[in-house]
Order: structure tokens, then C-alpha cells, then sequence
């Protein structure tokens, strides 16, 4: 078996902070409308999902590792107090580059080459009078075109764009309901309620302002960015908001 083959997109140590023996997570399919208990290392994972050049994988998974010393900081003292400078940006890098590497993000930027392609490259091509001698316009609609790398270039600019976060202010949100906190295939949530409210159209853009962005890091504890400009958090103590009403949808 190939070493590093088996891929994920959501890291095995993010899943260790939702489980209790470390080895195994419940769930819910959404599909099948099912509840499933299953081994962490099988879920939010592909074989060659970035590249079929193992060492992207390698190197991602080192990056994986300092994530986890310091996203167990805060899960250890309950609070930001622990973190220094250089931790606080590795935590803004780890919610840039998390949200950027999902399955559902490489299903966007596959969506956007094939668009560009069919919407701005195809008619570029059709008025090429010396090119259509040479290829049928029906010949022309069946081309398809794939760049795999697309989406692994996006995902490594990602660990250099958490810069764009760091004006945003964080809370830590502290569940003291009966409900926990849980994640998804998707667990870092980009959401803009400014725009939502104004025009119905959420933007979620990671310069857009009156971003909000929602990181779960264990059934007690969430991670808030927020844009002060926009917003105001009632209750706010040395950054930490506790949470003690389930609203329901």
C-alpha cells in the first residue's frame, strides 16, 4: 500500500476533539437520514484527494501538526490566555486553510474551470475563423477541460491568507447547554449576516466585511471571528461568551 495515498480533508486530530476513545466518531448522514458510529480515519478522506504527489500530503500533515498543539491550548485552559502571538496566527492560518480544502471547496473550483471554459474559452475559440476551420463547433461543445491543480494552488495560497482574518476580533464560545456543538464534512463556516439581512445574499467572502466566522473545536468549546465594525457581542469577558440557550431554527 502506498504511504500518504489515503487523504484527508478534514484532519484526523480535529475528529480525536469530538470523540471519546480517540478512535471512533458518531454521526449522522444526511443523505440516508442514518446514525453511524465508524473509525475516524475513514471519514473526510480519499485516495490521492490533493495529489498523487505524496509528499503535498506529508507536507500538509507536519502543518496538521502544529495545529494541534495549539488548537490544544485553548481546549486545555478553556480560554485564549495561553496563546501567544505566533499561536494566534497559526490559528487564523488553520481556519484559512481548513475552510479552503474541503471536498466541497474542490468541487467549487472544478465547477469554476469547467464555467470558464464553456462560458469565456469556448466562444473565444468559436470566432477564431482559422481554428473552427480545423475543428466542428459540435466537436468543439464536447471538449472538456480538467485542472486538478487548481484547486491544490488554492488551497496552498489559503495558509498564506489568514493575514486577511487578523483584523477580525475573537471570541471563544462556551456551551453550557444540554446540546453539544458538532462539525461537518465543512467544519469551518464562513456566514455574513450584514449582507444576509440587506440583500438576502449571504457573502462569505474572507474580505468581505461583516464576516462571522464559526470554528467548533469540541462539543464544549466553538471558535467566533468577528468584525467589530459590524458587530457588538453583549456579555463579552476576556473574550470568552457562554452560551446557554438553544435557539431553534
Amino acid at each position: 500500500m502506498v504511504e500518504n495515498k489515503w487523504q484527508h480533508f478534514v484532519p484526523e486530530f480535529y475528529f480525536k476533539f469530538f470523540s471519546r476513545d480517540g478512535k471512533l466518531i458518531n454521526g449522522f448522514n444526511l443523505k440516508n437520514k442514518k446514525h453511524f458510529k465508524g473509525a475516524i480515519s475513514r471519514h473526510c478522506a480519499m485516495n490521492y484527494f490533493y495529489s498523487k504527489n505524496i509528499e503535498i500530503e506529508k507536507q500538509f500533515s507536519h502543518i496538521e501538526g502544529i495545529f494541534n498543539v495549539v488548537l490544544k491550548k485553548i481546549l486545555q485552559r478553556g480560554d485564549f490566555s495561553d496563546l501567544t502571538g505566533k499561536d494566534y496566527f497559526e490559528i487564523l492560518r488553520f481556519l484559512a486553510f481548513q475552510y479552503s480544502r474541503t471536498e466541497q471547496s474542490k468541487k467549487v473550483a472544478e465547477d469554476l474551470t469547467e464555467k470558464t471554459f464553456d462560458k469565456i474559452i469556448k466562444p473565444l475559440m468559436k470566432a477564431d475563423k482559422e481554428l473552427m476551420k480545423k475543428i466542428s463547433a459540435p466537436d468543439l461543445d464536447k471538449v472538456k477541460l480538467t485542472f486538478p491543480e487548481g484547486f491544490l494552488l488554492s488551497t496552498i495560497y489559503s495558509l498564506e491568507s489568514h493575514i486577511l482574518l487578523a483584523d477580525m476580533a475573537p471570541v471563544l464560545l462556551v456551551n453550557q447547554t444540554d446540546k453539544s456543538f458538532v462539525f461537518s464534512d465543512n467544519p469551518v463556516v464562513y456566514y455574513n449576516l450584514i449582507y444576509y439581512r440587506s440583500r438576502n445574499d449571504p457573502i462569505g467572502g474572507i474580505q468581505s466585511p461583516g464576516l462571522l466566522v464559526f470554528c467548533p473545536l469540541s462539543p464544549k468549546y466553538c471558535i467566533l471571528l468577528y468584525d467589530p465594525e459590524y458587530y457588538g457581542l453583549k456579555g463579552e469577558e476576556k473574550k470568552i461568551l457562554k452560551v446557554t440557550d438553544v435557539l431553534s431554527a
